[in-house]
């Protein structure tokens, strides 16, 4: 399995990630490799309904509904399609441990793989 996590490059952003898609769906089928795509939030919905692929979101907030501006939640990654979620990246690190598990918890409570 190989996970190709898109980041924020241009190269991986709304069109440019569904051309990254169709290329990786070629190459999963000529080489039975699983390929996940890891893309953006804003792109997660559309690529989720354009390929057969697992596609996985590249971070959640440990935030539940309510009053969390800006937050990601595990359920609405889930609703536009996500498999899984990266968590922790050396990117966009989360400051305290009991963060980190609250986001694992959150992501287990509405069924999301984690990396």
């Amino acid at each position: 399995m190989i996970l190709i996590n898109f980041k924020t490059y241009q190269e991986g952003t709304g069109e440019e990630a569904i051309g990254l898609v169709k290329i990786i769906e070629s190459v999963t089928t000529q080489t039975q490799v699983k390929i996940i795509p890891v893309v953006q939030a804003t792109d997660l919905k559309e690529i989720s309904l354009m390929t057969k692929l697992e596609v996985w979101a590249q971070h959640i907030d440990p935030a539940p509904y309510g009053a969390h501006t800006g937050a990601i939640l595990a359920e609405a990654v889930l609703e536009d399609g996500a498999s899984g979620v990266f968590l922790n990246h050396s990117e966009h690190k989360f400051r305290k441990l009991e963060d980190l598990q609250r986001a694992v918890q959150r992501a287990k409570e509405v069924g999301l793989k984690t990396l």
